[in-house]
């Protein structure tokens, strides 16, 4: 297994503290995130897919940290795999703090950017293979998600809405 490690050192303008922010994933997607340096904030995992940077994981909300590392199981879509760690202070005139990117091989498996039948007898849209998705409308308002490789679209109603799969996003309408 491959680790890679990225540090980043967040300084706070406001107070006489500095933390210290550090993401380490391997190819299959183990994680160990280290805070070292204490402050009250909430910890998130954050994955670049769907051309955009996704919260994936809270490692704790709202928490006092110190010197800590939490271990996690992250999910890796195909190709090249992207994290960083966000600290985000309690307080909020003291700002949040980004850890630089880590990047890590894919799953290995080609899901590709294309899906089988649409809105079938079945009311389900077939991936060709099994990875997180989500369903916005065509506001791209979160409507919901889950990880299969069946995706289940009986329960909306008729319209237009956007597929973000894998490392890929799709428009869809449901008659």
């Amino acid at each position: 297994m491959r680790w890679l490690v990225i540090f980043v050192l967040c300084i706070s303008l406001t107070k006489a503290h500095a933390i210290e922010l550090s993401i380490n994933v391997d190819s299959v997607g183990n994680s160990v995130s280290c805070i070292t340096g204490s402050f009250h904030g909430s910890i998130y995992v954050l994955q670049f897919k769907w051309n955009r940077w996704v919260s994936v994981d809270t490692l704790g909300l709202n928490i006092q940290w110190k010197d800590t590392c939490i271990s996690k199981k992250l999910f890796l879509h195909s190709g090249e795999n992207q994290f960083r760690i966000s600290a985000v202070y309690t307080n909020p005139y003291v700002g949040s703090c980004l850890s630089y990117v880590t990047k890590t091989a894919g799953s290995g498996i080609d899901c590709g950017c294309n899906f089988g039948e649409v809105c079938g007898p079945s009311g389900r849209i077939k991936l060709k293979c099994e990875s997180r998705w989500e369903i916005h409308d065509q506001n791209d308002v979160f409507l919901k998600s889950g990880t299969s490789i069946l995706v289940p679209v009986s329960d909306l109603p008729k319209g237009g809405y956007y597929l973000y799969f894998d490392n890929c996003h799709s428009e869809f309408f449901k008659q």
